[in-house]
C-alpha cells in the first residue's frame, strides 16, 4: 500500500502511520478515524513497549494491556452510542395530559411548551374561570407526563443513581415547573 505522511510522530521521531504501511485512516484521530484506528494505536502501544525494553505491562502481557484498552473504548464507545440515542428520544419527546374531567387535551414539547390543545364542544357551556381550570390541569398533567419519561430515558441510559439522571431531573424541575391551579374560582 501507499505511504503518507501523517504528521503522527511519537517521541521515537517514527512516523506511525507510515511505519504501518500508510493504512491508518487520516481523520479526528479517534474512534471516528476509521477501523484502522485501533490498529494504530495498538502498533504505537506495542511499539513503545518494545522501545522500552518489554512486552509487559501493569496488566500482565501486552495483549492483556490491549484487551483493557480495547475493552474500555467499547465500553465508552456503547456509552457515547446511547447518550445521542437519548438525546434524540428527549429532543423528540411529547407530553399528552388531560384534565380530571376530559374535555380539554394538552400536548407540550419535551421542554415543556404547550404545542396544541383540544377542547370539547361542552366546555362552551360552562363559566370561563371553569375552562381555565381544566385547561392549566390538562397542561400541568401533561409536563407531568413529559417529566416522568424524561426520568425513565435518564434511568434507563444512564442508571437510577447516576448524577447525568439526577441533573436531568433537577433540570426539567427547573424548565418547567407544573403551573397551579387555583380551584377557589368553580
Amino acid at each position: 500500500p501507499q505511504t503518507r505522511e501523517s504528521g503522527l510522530h511519537g517521541s521515537d521521531g517514527i512516523d506511525h502511520a507510515e511505519r504501518l504501511g500508510g493504512a491508518w485512516t487520516t481523520g479526528l484521530g479517534g474512534p471516528q478515524a476509521g477501523s484502522n484506528w485501533r490498529s494504530h494505536r495498538a502498533a504505537t502501544w506495542r511499539h513503545r513497549q518494545q522501545a522500552k525494553g518489554g512486552g509487559m505491562s501493569e496488566f500482565g502481557s501486552s495483549d492483556a494491556g490491549l484487551d483493557d484498552v480495547d475493552a474500555w473504548l467499547a465500553s465508552t464507545q456503547e456509552r457515547v452510542a446511547r447518550s445521542a440515542a437519548a438525546a434524540g428520544e428527549l429532543q423528540a419527546l411529547r407530553g399528552i395530559g388531560r384534565d380530571p374531567d376530559g374535555v380539554v387535551e394538552a400536548t407540550v414539547s419535551g421542554s415543556g411548551v404547550l404545542i396544541d390543545i383540544t377542547l370539547d364542544p361542552q366546555i362552551r357551556s360552562q363559566p370561563v374561570e371553569r375552562t381555565r381550570e381544566q385547561i392549566l390541569a390538562a397542561i400541568a398533567d401533561a409536563q407531568r407526563a413529559v417529566t416522568a419519561r424524561v426520568a425513565e430515558i435518564a434511568t434507563e441510559t444512564w442508571g437510577a443513581e447516576s448524577p447525568t439522571t439526577a441533573s436531568l431531573i433537577a433540570a426539567r424541575a427547573r424548565l418547567v415547573p407544573a403551573p397551579e391551579v387555583d380551584h377557589g374560582h368553580s
